[in-house]
């Protein structure tokens, strides 16, 4: 993606393609050495600066560029203010500015957890109700989803009669979907699963040993309220979706926001972002299904390439997947297309009675949806294209380069039936895509039948 440059600037670096590669601006050579680029100003922000400065995919030349001319990247919605702060940037604009949006280098921190590009996927145990009412067991689910690899063990924060109508959902003729199983009404299932306020600092402090994040749900602004001093995140449940009072009153709040997005349309889940992003820069967008059946026809909903319509959508969110159905398909699927935060919901025993037990991972599926998971990671690797390392030596043994086709003495005059281009391409040799400009050159020195050419055994005189 080429971003035109002001004609100011056009200028000065005519020889200079400024260009997005992985989410950094970067400057590749043509001929003009890159150190000769002309000063460039931007806006000075420290910590951007730092994550550009310490990019890998940075030429080491433009790095240098960057140190010892202090040029700063900073996103587009910070420029206005910092504009009118900095008399020094003041005087450069128009013409000096150059900016890159928020998303290209969008980071998160969730207590010690950085999420973002070029870091692990963050993985949130989804505990919810599957501590069936007991403190004890809460503990246990909390220890075994560290011991399987989650970064988070994440709870649920409700009140039955502050989330649920009782008349309302005896007044539906029946209970359908997930619920339609349930052995009690709605109003009884959420008022046994509600986790007591009291919980939450002991939660928080079972996590802190167990050496894993603690946060949760809240599903009215007293959990909300209750919440904020224990939580280094919010995570609001797709039934927020179109609540837009309690979103915006969580993302008010000095902490990042998750947001799952199950059973909405787009136009609901672009008003609900709209409105969190006016009060928090800080969001993670999870595409999610919202189906608890644990069917595998779950797979034909679960619409993974949505997550490509939020990318495009949100480019100053991180994405993720929020899923309930069951293996990995969704999981590693989700990691391709770029989520960078997964969550499930776990268990220690799928056959326990309880609405989330049976769809819910268990330590070993989860143990091994993590490991799947790094695997995949590793495997996506790199946005450059070039030899890797354990490519190297077979680089050699299969190509081919220019060799003799027979004996060469020198001063002879080289056709193309005095050339083979043959395996290996021993290093240093003249390669076959040069064969045209060898015909016509004259041997420097003898060659034996079947050694390469190198452009120092030959002459164009």
């Amino acid at each position: 993606m080429v971003h035109n440059l002001p004609e100011f600037l056009c200028d000065r670096v005519d020889t200079i393609n400024f260009f997005v590669t992985g989410h950094f601006f970067v400057a590749e050579r043509n001929r003009t050495p890159i150190a000769q680029i002309p000063q460039i100003f931007s806006v000075l922000k420290a910590d951007w600066a730092r994550v550009a400065l310490n990019c890998a995919s940075l030429r080491s030349e433009w790095r240098q560029i960057l140190s010892k001319r202090a040029v700063f990247i900073c996103p587009i919605r910070e420029n206005q203010r910092l504009i009118k702060k900095c008399p020094v940037v003041r005087s450069l604009i128009p013409y000096r500015l150059i900016t890159c949006s928020y998303g290209d280098v969008m980071e998160i921190q969730i207590d010690r957890h950085t999420i973002g590009e070029d870091q692990p996927a963050y993985f949130i145990a989804d505990i919810g109700a599957n501590h069936d009412g007991d403190l004890e067991r809460a503990k246990l689910l909390i220890h075994l989803a560290k011991e399987a690899g989650a970064d988070a063990a994440k709870f649920q924060n409700f009140r039955a009669p502050q989330i649920v109508s009782d008349y309302g959902f005896k007044t539906m003729g029946g209970q359908v979907s997930h619920q339609a199983t349930w052995k009690k009404s709605v109003f009884e299932v959420y008022q046994d699963a509600s986790i007591p306020f009291e919980w939450t600092p002991i939660l928080k402090e079972e996590c802190d040993q167990a050496d894993i994040d603690y946060f949760s749900s809240p599903y009215d602004f007293g959990a909300i309220d209750m919440l904020e001093p224990y939580v280094p995140v919010y995570k609001a449940g797709s039934g927020l979706i179109t609540w837009l009072d309690a979103l915006v009153y969580m993302a008010s709040k000095p902490k990042p926001i998750i947001l799952s997005t199950g059973a909405s349309d787009l136009g609901e889940v672009v008003r609900a972002v709209r409105a969190v992003l006016e009060v928090n820069h800080d969001v993670v967008v999870m595409q999610c299904n919202t189906n608890y059946t644990g069917s595998p026809e779950n797979y034909d909903h679960i619409h993974l390439n949505v997550l490509k319509t939020f990318g495009t959508l949100f480019p100053d969110v991180l994405l993720g997947l929020s899923d309930h159905t069951l293996g990995h398909a969704a999981v590693l699927g989700a990691v391709t297309l770029g989520a960078h935060v997964i969550e499930k919901h776990f268990t220690d025993d799928n056959d326990r009675s309880g609405p989330d037990h049976p769809f819910a991972m268990n330590p070993k599926t989860w143990s091994d949806m993590v490991a799947r998971t790094r695997e995949l990671e590793r495997a996506l690797g790199s946005t450059d294209k070039f030899v890797a390392d354990n490519e190297q030596q077979t680089a050699i043994v299969q190509r081919r380069c220019l060799r003799a086709a027979r004996d060469i003495t020198a001063g002879e005059v080289f056709d193309r039936e005095m050339i083979d281009v043959l395996r290996p391409a021993t290093p240093g040799a003249v390669l076959p895509y040069e064969i045209e400009n060898v015909i016509g050159t004259r041997s420097l020195s003898d060659i034996p039948s079947g050694k390469e050419l190198r452009w120092t055994d030959l002459t164009s005189s």
